[in-house]
């Protein structure tokens, strides 16, 4: 199965560089590449990609509106955005858009592929030098309030499984549920939560050190 991937970066040299490198993975395949924040949204529209990899600064409307209406509009389409520094404040502006993962433009070929297969697989990634800073600037603003109290124990169990990585079918078969029982726990959790974004989810979970970062 092919994984369709859009790049949207406004350097030319950048783009057509990463485009070389995806190509040459026997199942990745560079369906469309855009300048423009403009032009990204459209084309993911026209090409429906499995990958957006979405570069921070990108020109005529910004990558986190661009994500945003992304995401929305393309429900089977992932984000994962990309920059030359560890900025928390773009991270998680960008996780809150809807983005599922977060990387370095310096990353190695091995990493970003370990990072667009994950967020295929419906995990979230983020580059090992963001996770630290961006765990740093979570546990600074404390824990949602009396979030974790609203939960019922069936809850927070099932909420650790998904910041884990698990699916919800990989969790149905881990706790001898149905799958309709896993999807329903889900989605009383996102409700008593008011989150939108299994990204939010997992911010959550490190913020009440129900995870710990790799």
């Amino acid at each position: 199965m092919q994984i369709k991937i859009l790049i949207a970066d406004n350097h030319a040299l950048l783009r057509e560089g990463l485009i070389a490198l995806l190509e040459r993975i026997d199942d990745f395949s560079v369906v469309a590449s855009a300048r423009t924040g403009n032009e990204a949204v459209t084309l993911a529209g026209v090409h429906a990609p499995d990958i957006v990899l979405m570069a921070m600064g990108i020109s005529d409307k910004n990558s986190i509106e661009a994500t945003r209406r992304i995401v929305q509009r393309q429900q089977s389409t992932r984000v994962i955005g990309m920059s030359m520094y560890a900025d928390s404040e773009n991270v998680l502006c960008m996780l809150n858009a809807g983005a599922s993962g977060y990387i370095i433009k310096k990353s190695g070929i091995d990493e970003m592929e370990n990072a667009i297969r994950a967020v295929f697989q419906g995990k979230s990634y983020l580059s090992p030098d963001i996770a630290s800073i961006v765990i740093q600037d979570l546990k600074k603003r404390g824990n949602h309030e009396n979030g974790i109290n609203v939960l019922t124990k069936r809850e927070r169990e099932i909420l650790q499984f998904i910041a884990e990585g698990l699916s919800s079918r990989a969790i149905a078969i881990k706790l001898n549920l149905s799958f309709r029982t896993i999807t329903s726990h889900r989605q009383n959790i996102m409700n008593k939560l008011d989150f939108h974004h299994v990204a939010d989810l997992i911010k959550y979970a490190i913020r009440n050190g129900m995870i710990s970062p790799e």
